[in-house]
């Protein structure tokens, strides 16, 4: 069946009449409701925001860091957001096969990224690839090639929506 609008004699043109209600006005509504489209070629969750969040997130961001200017760290040893049980977890599980590797090395991420998100450190993806790579090649070494900022950006989109 195909539809053509148009009012034909003795037909019940239903979509021309209007029988009582509110008149809504398309233009007001697309005008009040601004479009997002969506952006498959974004590489990181910000990209992915509508223009307005993006702004208050890159605000955070900079407020943050001048919130927290001296924490600094040189390894996943010493930095105050990784949890060391996760990471002790891992090193019990590094070179166990169909263990949950990847699923663990994915929770210590998603860890870091909340941590330093709740203590007001403008974390970035590339810091949280940095720590895992340090803890890969120190255990399975497996991961070395593997894009991992991937997984560090959804991390940190997780931590930014739920904290």
């Amino acid at each position: 069946m195909y539809y053509i609008p148009a009012s034909y004699d003795g037909a019940y043109n239903f979509i021309f009449s209007h029988h009582g209600g509110t008149y809504i006005d398309p233009i007001s509504l697309m005008n009040k409701h601004e479009y997002v489209e969506t952006r498959s070629t974004a590489k990181n969750f910000l990209d992915r925001l509508p223009e307005a969040m993006q702004k208050e997130i890159l605000q955070y961001r900079k407020d943050s860091n001048s919130r927290s200017p001296n924490v600094r760290w040189s390894g996943y040893r010493d930095c105050p957001f990784v949890n060391q049980n996760l990471i002790k977890e891992y090193k019990a599980i590094a070179h166990v096969d169909n263990s949950g590797r990847y699923a663990m090395i994915y929770k210590i991420m998603v860890s870091v990224a909340t941590n330093a998100v709740r203590d007001g450190y403008a974390i970035t993806a590339s810091e949280i690839v940095d720590l895992i790579r340090e803890l890969d090649m120190e255990t399975s070494q497996r991961y070395a090639t593997r894009a991992l900022d991937v997984e560090a950006d959804r991390a940190l989109e997780f931590a930014y929506r739920n904290l």
